[in-house]
């Protein structure tokens, strides 16, 4: 087995941090809302993982509804993807 001189070991080195750092991006704490905003400019079906993962929650519906209200967002039961609810995403917008 061949080890690498020094020269090498640095050189893979910096190859492997700048990979880290350029995969490593400073999230905003607004982050979700512009995957929010492309999922219901897309009309994009997310699961209820999905939605926890960029809400912080789980959604869910008071018996009845089929909608769940966050924010400045609403979430809109409309069936399955595979076993899991699939949920629509809407922007509600806010008169001032």
């Amino acid at each position: 087995m061949e080890y690498p001189d020094e020269n090498q070991s640095l050189e893979l080195l910096e190859r492997l941090v700048g990979a880290i750092a350029a995969n490593i991006q400073a999230k905003s704490p607004i982050w979700y809302h512009d995957e929010l905003e492309k999922a219901a400019i897309g009309g994009w079906l997310l699961s209820t993982s999905e939605v926890k993962h960029l809400i912080g929650v789980k959604p869910y519906c008071k018996k009845g509804s089929d909608v769940y209200e966050r924010g400045s967002w609403q979430f809109i039961k409309v069936g399955k993807i595979g076993g899991a609810t699939a949920w629509r995403v809407k922007k509600i917008i806010m008169e001032i």
